[in-house]
């Protein structure tokens, strides 16, 4: 299928510095998503959205955190960091033998610095199985305390969330215990657009790898280390699939006692309207909006969802028509793939009328049915 994309107006979001600008240089803004029984066909839309690779943005790297006072650490932190963006291996119990090269040690004398560790050695046996495996690790990431306003989404995984869309990834700590309480006091103190964050242990070599001598140095000792990242939209189980990855040609880093917490959906005041009123359900159910939507468009990059955006978009391309919008997230097979708007040429709706949960779909005959989610959304109407 060949999906049409419209142009970007060259007006669309322009607000005072206080509000959020849009990133996303074309946003899909077009009424071929919206069927005439007043359906949105979300799967069409996803794809006419996707991030592709003539157009991904840099990456936000003054919002990557990093706090501590080891040098070494921070000379090592670049590779800590690529976690999310490398490739994670999806089999995590025959990571070694997918490299058909020995290990080798020749000492720190000859290999590097040793680096400190922040958290348990894990080192009999000194193997990626075993530091999944371990009962301590588990232990203290299932018996931690959720911080105040936080859910827990998921406990005591060997992996961590990694999100899809571009620049929701908003920075990492490095902690010295495994401390739920500090990542939440900077995730909402500290990290701009900070929605929820994950806390884990993760298995690292006891040295840079940064240009070794891997032929005699590719297998080092392990360490552990404590850490947290912060995201700028809710962490979902279905998105924790990062489990490690390599450092040089044979050491891998594995995950343990993966904790996530998210807050709940923002209900932002936006002057100029009524509201807003959390649809806890989903979308206004079709037939009560079959030909009363101007207008619906995907946004990819933003680092978190905002109804600002959705509400520029309202103001600044349909000032005359629009009486009430919705923004929502969309969900792909639970993961996060994108902040949706809606915009309405009527008003008067109410949380009863919104039961439009999601729907299944394809983005190409190549692909099976998978489940796009819209629940919740949140609800605005133009202030008389």
């Amino acid at each position: 299928m060949v999906f049409k994309r419209a142009a970007l107006l060259a007006s669309l979001l322009v607000a005072a510095s206080a509000t959020p600008l849009l990133v996303r240089e074309e946003p899909v803004t077009s009424p071929n998503f919206v069927n005439q029984d007043g359906t949105i066909d979300l799967s069409s839309l996803f794809a006419a959205a996707a991030i592709k690779p003539d157009n991904v943005p840099p990456a936000i790297v003054s919002t990557h955190l990093v706090e501590t006072n080891s040098a070494a650490i921070v000379a090592d932190v670049a590779g800590q960091a690529a976690g999310q963006t490398d490739a994670s291996s999806s089999d995590s119990s025959d990571i070694y033998s997918k490299r058909d090269v020995a290990p080798t040690w020749a000492g720190y004398a000859t290999c590097g610095t040793q680096l400190a560790t922040t958290g348990p050695l894990i080192n009999s046996p000194d193997t990626v199985a075993a530091f999944q495996a371990d009962s301590g690790l588990n232990s203290t990431a299932m018996s931690a305390n959720t911080p105040a306003s936080f859910t827990l989404v998921y406990a005591g995984k060997n992996a961590v969330f990694q999100t899809p869309t571009a620049n929701t990834y908003l920075g990492n700590l490095r902690l010295d215990g495994y401390d739920p309480q500090t990542c939440a006091d900077q995730c909402v103190n500290k990290v701009k657009n900070c929605q929820s964050f994950n806390i884990y242990y993760e298995r690292n070599p006891s040295i840079s790898m940064t240009g070794v001598d891997l032929s005699k140095c590719n297998n080092p000792p392990s360490i552990t280390r404590i850490g947290c990242q912060f995201f700028g939209v809710p962490i979902t189980p279905a998105g924790a699939t990062s489990i490690g990855q390599f450092r040089g040609n044979y050491f891998k880093t594995a995950k343990a006692g993966s904790n996530a917490y998210s807050l709940p959906i923002p209900l932002t005041q936006i002057p100029g309207t009524k509201g807003p009123v959390l649809f806890p359900n989903g979308k206004i159910d079709n037939q009560l909006v079959a030909g009363l939507i101007a207008a619906t468009t995907l946004l990819t990059v933003n680092p978190s969802p905002d109804p600002t955006y959705c509400y520029n978009l309202a103001t600044q391309s349909y000032s005359s028509t629009w009486k009430s919008f919705l923004s929502y997230s969309l969900l792909r097979q639970g993961v996060y793939a994108g902040q949706g708007c809606l915009i309405y040429t009527a008003a008067g709706f109410n949380s009863s009328q919104a039961n439009d949960k999601g729907q299944y779909g394809a983005v190409n005959q190549n692909e099976q049915d998978v489940y796009y989610t819209t629940s919740p959304a949140v609800y605005y109407e133009r202030q008389a």
